[in-house]
């Protein structure tokens, strides 16, 4: 694959997002499962029939900090005083309330690693600041998006292969030998994808711009779906976590207002800078190429 092709979106004081270009295709969304995930996971075709631009890496804390001293922000986790965290370890444990955020997530963070303890709509109010700070429309990407980015071209369950084995030096998380990162990694630290973008899988789970309904994938439109207009509660889904039990293809919803240790995101950009998702998608000028 010929070396991908970048654009950097401004956010001052050379805290510029990086965007890959991504072309259009068709791929198969979802897997084939079990009848007990069927309506979950259920396999469709999916076409996207433009190009858009997705961030290389997902958004750091550094960028996070420049919105925040810019807007004066403050994310739910800080207006609320605590967030409930897992203080178990696996086969038990409980979620008790601590007083973490973005700023003092309770383990050492660079700003070059990826924010964390933000909620979808903390996401979404960094989209639209981008939006206003660089005239095109930053957004979310939707779960279609982001799945065809993840595979870049591969109809595995990961975007190296079959198993993690085999993905060894492309992602960080939970049973990675010779990972020196115990909670989050540097963006950039490992392997990219064949679409040039990097933690896909691993580091940080990422919210997208979807709302959640179950059978959403029987009825998903074929050409460029935007998920469900509504769905249970106020559910949006996330995409490539941290742990071993994530792929290309696994999907799991969370409230709009939940936030988490291991939950960040990354951003995207129509090619053409126009919005296609009014609720992560705020309009702006066009995008010159």
């Amino acid at each position: 694959m010929n070396a991908a092709v970048e654009w950097a979106c401004p956010l001052g004081d050379k805290l510029d997002v990086t965007l890959v270009i991504v072309p259009p295709g068709r791929f198969l969304m979802g897997t084939k499962l079990p009848k007990e995930h069927e309506e979950n996971w259920i396999q469709h075709e999916v076409i996207l029939t433009r190009p858009f631009y997705m961030g290389k890496y997902e958004v750091t804390r550094g960028q996070f900090a420049a919105f925040v001293a810019d807007t004066g922000y403050k994310t739910q986790a800080e207006k609320d005083g605590t967030t409930r965290v897992w203080d178990g370890v696996i086969g038990g444990g409980n979620y008790v309330p601590r007083p973490v955020s973005w700023r003092k997530p309770g383990f050492e963070q660079t700003d070059d690693q990826p924010v964390v303890y933000v909620s979808w709509d903390d996401a979404v109010e960094f989209c639209k600041w981008a939006s206003k700070k660089t005239t095109r429309a930053i957004a979310l990407p939707t779960e279609a998006q982001w799945e065809y980015a993840c595979r870049a071209g591969t109809a595995t369950a990961y975007p190296w292969g079959e198993t993690l084995k085999e993905g060894k030096g492309y992602y960080h998380g939970l049973g990675q030998e010779g990972d020196e990162y115990t909670n989050t990694a540097p963006v950039g630290k490992f392997k990219p994808n064949a679409f040039g973008l990097h933690d896909m899988i691993g580091n940080v789970t990422e919210w997208v711009a979807d709302r959640y309904a179950k059978k959403y994938y029987r009825v998903s439109e074929r050409e460029d779906p935007q998920g469900p207009d509504t769905g249970p509660g106020d559910n949006h889904m996330t995409r490539g976590g941290h742990s071993n039990a994530w792929t290309s293809y696994t999907r799991f919803p969370s409230e709009s207002t939940f936030r988490h240790q291991c939950f960040g995101f990354r951003v995207v950009m129509a090619a053409d800078g126009s919005a296609s998702r009014p609720a992560s998608m705020p309009s702006s000028q066009p995008a010159s190429r």
